[in-house]
C-alpha cells in the first residue's frame, strides 16, 4: 500500500508505454504523465472492464472444470454459479479442493 492507503495502481499505469488503435491504425507510442488515484472519474469504467474480463476468465476455468462453482435449476434448465459481483465486492464459490485454489491463484495473478 502507498503512503496515502492507494493500492499503488498509479505504478501499473506508468510502466509500459501505450499504443491506441484510431480508425484501426495504431498510433505512436506514448507514456502515462499521471497514475489513476482513486476518485479519478475513469475509475468506475476500468473497474468495470476488468470486472469483466475477471468473470470472463472465471467463466473459461469453470466450463474447463478447473473450478466447480455450484449448480442452480432442475433437469436440462441448470446453471453453474462460479461466482458473484455486487458492487466492489466478490464471491467465488469452489471446491475445497487444494486443486481449485491453485486454478483460481493461477486466474489472479
Amino acid at each position: 500500500m502507498g503512503r496515502d492507503g492507494s493500492l499503488g495502481l498509479d505504478i501499473v499505469f506508468l510502466l509500459p508505454p501505450f499504443v491506441v488503435l484510431i480508425n484501426g491504425s495504431p498510433s505512436q507510442f506514448f507514456s502515462a504523465s499521471r497514475g489513476l488515484h482513486q476518485g479519478d472519474p475513469i475509475s468506475p469504467l476500468l473497474f468495470l472492464l476488468v470486472m469483466k474480463v475477471f468473470t470472463r476468465m472465471l467463466e473459461v476455468a469453470t466450463s474447463a472444470y478447473l473450478l466447480s462453482g455450484f449448480s442452480v435449476g432442475r433437469g436440462n434448465a441448470t446453471t453453474t454459479v462460479s461466482h458473484l459481483l455486487f458492487a466492489d465486492d466478490t464471491i467465488i464459490f469452489c471446491d475445497n479442493a487444494c486443486e481449485q485454489v491453485l486454478n483460481l491463484y493461477g486466474i489472479l495473478i
